[in-house]
């Protein structure tokens, strides 16, 4: 496969950043590949930049590391920007998020959760959501994890 400089740099960076993503957060090659539900030299191939890697296996290793739509520095995705100013954050704070709060009162202890766990407890709790009670800031955490997660679920 042949790939111009510019994308064999924004491969590299990728493979890049899993990795470190990866060795960050303490999970083995081992239990990341099979997490993923790759073989561990697919695995690595991904972390070198190789073009022969299938972009949904990317999408599919960063969502286990809980990262989002765009790897950037800020490790912040941007979400369909020409329907709505939305982003998802890497962390979401609970404090800033007083309805999520009540909903995850599972989460003891924790201050901060992954966009997907956020994701899948507001879809799961949404019939218990007071609207009335909902800012501004909440509406747009829910329309942007929506936005980004409703069709990769769909495809599961």
């Amino acid at each position: 496969m042949n790939v111009s400089v510019t994308e064999n740099d924004l491969l590299l960076s990728l493979g890049k950043r899993l990795r470190a993503e990866r060795k960050k957060r303490k999970v083995s090659a081992q239990a990341m590949a099979e997490s993923i539900q790759v073989s561990r030299l697919t695995l690595e191939r991904m972390e070198k930049g190789r073009p022969t890697v299938a972009v949904g296996v990317f999408i599919k290793a960063l969502s286990a590391l809980g990262l989002t739509c765009q790897v950037a520095s800020t490790f912040e995705a941007s979400v369909d920007r020409a329907k709505a100013d939305l982003v998802v954050p890497a962390q979401i704070r609970l404090q800033d998020y007083p309805e999520l709060k009540l909903l995850a009162w599972h989460a003891k202890g924790a201050e901060h959760l992954k966009p997907g766990e956020v994701f899948e407890i507001y879809d799961r709790n949404m019939r218990h959501l007071n609207a009335a009670n909902l800012s501004q800031k909440e509406k747009n955490l829910i329309k942007a994890l929506y936005l980004a997660f409703e069709g990769i679920l769909k495809n599961v």
